[in-house]
Parts: structure tokens; C-alpha cells; sequence
């Protein structure tokens, strides 16, 4: 009897894990600010624009139902999004809180969702995996594309989606089909081959890392490689672009700056794993790392300025606020640093680990835990 009743349940649960409760009832329109994307565009440059001059405090917090991946939240309109390790995009209400629904996709999304408008898009892991595009307004799946598990967050760059796989192959796909218009293999059969840096671009070079210790460069329009460099050591976190140069960290603890050309710039080795993207300044590369540590490194020549050990080790990357750059931590704490200097200049506890971003826009940033809940946190000081 135990058996049958377990039976039914999951033939239900399958049943269910296409049903949709996600309408929204206006088209989100993308304002100057928004973050549509991880680290908030293609480049990742992880920046929110000025925001009131006022003490820091929690303004809501909501349950997303399951714990998150790598990515962070992200940020369109009046619309706050998540994906979530049960395979659901949650939306909600920036300024409330409110729940405005969710949609299973998959089993799992680790990555952020990508908001265009009234579609959604998202990498989803387990049968089928591959990538999902989703109709926030009319509540239907447009179009699914099979494939390999995806565990990074995806890019969109001029109608087209760029992603890469657990089995070592980048492709892009045409965002309004799904049709796939190009892959690339990682050139060579490394036990550990995966790619779960999430790319980033400029012009039309995309970049990411891979688990083969290599970055990589590609044309975003033809797939083919310009140039790969290799670091030494597996490459989780995801590139940030700046002025023409591309900045990343390995699981060795180096930090990387490498030209659109794939010309090494420099590289300084702060000696502690280096997961989460790091936030360009306009004159430093600020950079968290499991060890607690949090380095200000010059992004002219990689030099250390400043080191600050605030609290707790962190996973996920930061976000720059003017003068100020904040990031989550696995004991549970809300940084906000100063960026010249790494003094800390505010915290909080949160209810879980802070694996994933923080994302924010004028006058808010949203930071997710592992126990289940989106913060939001309002007046920080540019």
C-alpha cells in the first residue's frame, strides 16, 4: 500500500512538473539599471547606478520554495526573478515582496533566468535539460531545446543565447527558435572537462573558463576560437569585462587579466579559491575568495592595495555600488565594504549561506540564500 501511494505521488509530481502558475499581467518593460541577466549584462560588469544615501535595512524577505544555485536574482521593471534548484522560475513584486507565481522548467535551474520582455529564458539540468524559453504574459513554453546539463547562467547577446554544458560543449542558440547555430568541444578529452563559468562578452569575442583550467575565447558569431589561455587550475568563476580586458580567478587562487586578443595582461596569485565574479572599479578588481579574504588588486597591473578579511568566506561574486561593493557569505552575513580601502562599513545576518550574487537596481539589491529566502535590502551609500 506504502508503494502504491509513493507511486501515485510521483506520477503526479511528473505530471505537475510542466503546469504553470507564472502570469504576469503586463509585459515587463526594461528601464536604464535593470538586471535582465547574471552580473546584470553581457559583460558582467555586476554595477547598480547611485542609489539614496541612507542606513542599510532589510526591507522584505519572501520564500522562493527551494534553494539556489550559482546565480543570482535578477531584476526587470517592477519584477524581481529567481530560478531555483527545483527547477522553477519565481517572480515577485521588487517593492513588496509580493509572489507573482512560479513555473516548473526542469529539475533544476543553477544558474540565473534571462528576462527579454515577456519571455523568459533558462538553462535547465535532468531530462531533458538544455534550454527553456518561457511566455511570462501568455504562460506557455515557446520552445524547448533538449540537451546536456547546463549548471552556469546563460547569456543573451543580440537575439542569440550563449551557454556551455557538464559534458565540455559551448553553443549558441537562436533565442527566438531555440534552432542551434553553432557548438564548440573543448579541444581536448580532460577527465574534468565541464564548463560551468558563465560567458561573458565584448564586441564579438565571448569568454569563459572551464574545468580543464583554460579561458576561453570565441567569436559570438561564428563559434570559431580566436584564442584560449591557460591558467593552471580549474576556472568556476565567471569573467568580468571592462575596458577592453577580461578578468577572472581559478580554483588556485589566481587572478587572471587577459585582453579581447587573449594577450595576458598580468597575473597575481592571492593563494585561496576564487568561485564567484569579481567587481571592476574604475581603478581596482575587487575579488572574494573562500578563505574569507577579499582582495583590491589594481586592474593596471594586478598590484594588491588592500586586503580585509570581513567575515566568512565567500562563494558567490560581489556587486559594485559607487564607492561600495557588496557580497554574501557562507557564515550567513551581508557585506558592504568600502572599495578604496575594504573597511567594512555595514552588516547583517541573513537566515542561510549566501552562495549565489547579490543583484540590485536604483534604490534596492536582492541577496538569496540556502535556507529558501530572497532579501531585499534598501539604502546603501554610492
Amino acid at each position: 500500500m506504502g508503494l502504491l501511494r509513493f507511486t501515485m505521488m510521483l506520477a503526479g509530481a511528473l505530471a505537475c512538473a510542466g503546469c504553470t502558475s507564472l502570469k504576469l499581467g503586463s509585459i515587463p518593460t526594461p528601464r536604464p539599471g535593470d538586471w535582465p541577466m547574471f552580473a546584470g549584462n553581457a559583460a558582467h560588469n555586476a554595477a547598480v547606478p547611485g542609489m539614496p544615501a541612507s542606513p542599510p535595512s532589510i526591507a522584505w524577505d519572501a520564500s522562493t520554495g527551494a534553494g539556489m544555485g550559482t546565480g543570482s536574482p535578477v531584476i526587470v521593471d517592477s519584477f524581481a526573478f529567481v530560478g531555483t534548484l527545483r527547477g522553477e522560475i519565481c517572480a515577485y513584486n521588487l517593492w513588496t515582496g509580493k509572489s507573482l507565481g512560479s513555473v516548473a522548467l526542469g529539475e533544476a535551474i543553477h544558474g540565473s533566468p534571462i528576462i527579454d520582455r515577456r519571455l523568459a529564458y533558462a538553462a535547465v539540468t535532468g531530462a531533458p535539460g538544455g534550454m527553456v524559453c518561457y511566455d511570462l504574459v501568455d504562460a506557455r513554453v515557446v520552445w524547448r531545446k533538449p540537451g546536456d546539463d547546463v549548471e552556469l547562467s546563460p547569456l543573451l547577446l543580440h537575439k542569440r543565447l550563449y551557454a556551455g554544458t557538464v559534458a565540455g560543449e559551448f553553443f549558441c542558440l537562436d533565442a527566438a527558435t531555440g534552432a542551434r547555430l553553432w557548438t564548440f568541444s573543448l579541444p581536448r578529452n580532460f577527465p574534468m572537462k565541464g564548463i560551468r563559468s558563465s560567458p561573458a562578452a565584448a564586441g564579438d569575442v565571448v569568454a569563459f573558463g572551464a574545468d580543464d583550467g583554460w579561458i576561453y575565447g570565441l567569436s559570438a558569431t561564428t563559434g570559431s576560437l580566436a584564442w584560449k589561455v591557460n591558467t593552471g587550475a580549474c576556472v568556476e568563476a565567471s569573467p568580468v569585462i571592462r575596458d577592453g580586458c577580461i578578468y577572472t580567478g581559478n580554483r588556485s587562487g589566481s587572478v587572471i587579466a587577459v585582453d579581447t586578443t587573449g594577450q595576458i595582461r598580468w597575473t597575481t596569485e592571492v593563494h585561496a579559491r576564487i568561485t564567484g565574479n569579481a567587481v571592476a572599479t574604475d581603478s581596482l578588481l575587487i575579488v572574494g575568495t573562500l578563505s574569507g579574504e577579499v582582495f583590491g588588486l589594481r586592474r593596471s597591473d594586478g598590484a594588491k592595495i588592500w586586503v580585509s578579511k570581513p567575515d566568512g568566506a565567500i562563494s558567490g561574486g560581489g556587486v559594485g555600488l559607487g564607492s561600495r561593493v557588496i557580497f554574501g557569505t557562507l557564515t550567513r552575513q551581508v557585506l558592504v565594504l568600502n572599495a578604496e580601502t575594504g573597511e567594512t562599513m555595514w552588516k547583517t545576518s541573513v537566515d542561510g549561506r549566501v552562495k549565489s550574487a547579490p543583484s540590485g537596481t536604483f534604490g534596492v539589491f536582492l541577496i538569496a540564500t540556502d535556507e529558501r529566502t530572497l532579501y531585499a535590502i534598501r539604502g546603501v551609500s554610492p
